[in-house]
């Protein structure tokens, strides 16, 4: 939920779960989404962050191998 709403609409952890009610993702992921959730969510996105370089790389690869581009 945290990649996606970065993808389509950055928000602060806390504005995601406004967010979250207002779009078909929790349905779509089987997800419950409630307020008390905000610090799953921040230790989530901690963790996101202390690997953010790690997964930054691995989709700059897998995008270059899936469209065939070179840099």
């Amino acid at each position: 939920m945290i990649v996606a709403n970065r993808l389509i609409e950055p928000l602060s952890e806390w504005a995601l779960i406004d967010w979250s009610h207002r779009t078909a993702l929790p349905e779509m992921l089987g997800l419950r989404i409630t307020k008390t959730a905000k610090d799953r969510l921040y230790r989530t996105s901690d963790e996101l962050l202390a690997h953010r370089i790690v997964i930054e790389e691995k989709l700059r690869n897998r995008e270059a191998d899936l469209f065939s581009l070179s840099r």
